[in-house]
């Protein structure tokens, strides 16, 4: 693989987010819905939380949850983003990435591209530039948080800041699997539309099989580590340990490769 040619067609993926109207128009609602969830869901909890005898309660019941290290946090407000970021993210980006290569297969144009640059390169390219529009809309969406902390308490703003950097580099690290499944999806779809009903009931089949398995059999559970995303349980009770961060590369890594071969294989 030439790294060149990967970093152009990850530059060409974030131009057609943050240099094109559509893009723009995309990037507007995506604030707009986080200013939402800011100031009516997250501010609003916040206020509330405050009260002593209040949080003796949620704390009390986050740890039944695995919740009870970020319940702790003084920086309330990113405790909350980031168990909302970690629900909303993986559905955002199976919308925002379901576009990598079917929509280029079924016009035609991929064919084009291959005259210059290799398939795996094309592949890896679109996941990489997918991964970095990722990152920096969670970052947006990050800043805003650490605004509204800064705002209620405004000596935590460094230890904020740090906290906040964490958050974003860890939800781009989960929602990267997500990205590749997408990757894969659309390989046996016709559209972008396609990819995602596709991704969607393929991931909820899966899960509700090994949800009955686990009916008969108490080591079914590990089979949930074989779905992107699993490992976010981990980093709501703060784990520190190899699941929480090997399994979403271990997860990007399999999928990518799989749909490198994939689309080596198809006949263009």
């Amino acid at each position: 693989m030439n790294i060149k040619r990967i970093g152009l067609i990850a530059i060409f993926e974030l131009q057609r987010l943050f240099a094109t109207k559509r893009g723009w128009i995309a990037i507007a609602a995506f604030v707009l819905v986080w200013y939402a969830i800011l100031r009516y869901a997250i501010a609003e909890a916040v206020s509330i939380v405050s009260d002593p005898n209040f949080k003796n309660m949620i704390q009390s019941f986050s740890g039944a949850v695995g919740m009870h290290r970020i319940a702790q946090w003084p920086e309330m407000e990113l405790a909350l983003y980031l168990v909302w970021s970690i629900f909303l993210f993986p559905l955002f980006v199976i919308f925002s990435s379901a576009d990598q290569t079917v929509e280029d297969r079924t016009r035609g144009t991929l064919r084009f591209l291959t005259l210059r640059t290799s398939r795996a390169e094309i592949v890896v390219g679109r996941f990489v530039g997918q991964v970095f529009n990722t990152l920096l809309l969670i970052a947006i969406s990050a800043l805003g948080a650490w605004i509204l902390m800064v705002v209620r308490d405004p000596s935590l703003w460094l230890i904020g800041l740090t906290r906040a950097t964490l958050i974003v580099l860890e939800l781009t690290l989960i929602t990267a699997p997500f990205i590749a499944l997408m990757s894969v999806a659309n390989h046996f779809a016709n559209s972008s539309k396609m990819s995602m009903i596709y991704a969607i009931l393929t991931y909820l089949t899966l899960a509700t099989l090994v949800a009955f398995a686990l009916e008969y059999s108490p080591y079914a559970e590990y089979l949930f580590y074989l779905f992107p995303g699993f490992q976010g349980s981990e980093t709501i009770a703060q784990n520190i340990n190899l699941t929480r961060f090997a399994t979403p590369v271990l997860h990007s890594f399999v999928l990518i490769a799989i749909s490198c071969e994939l689309l080596r294989r198809r006949a263009l």
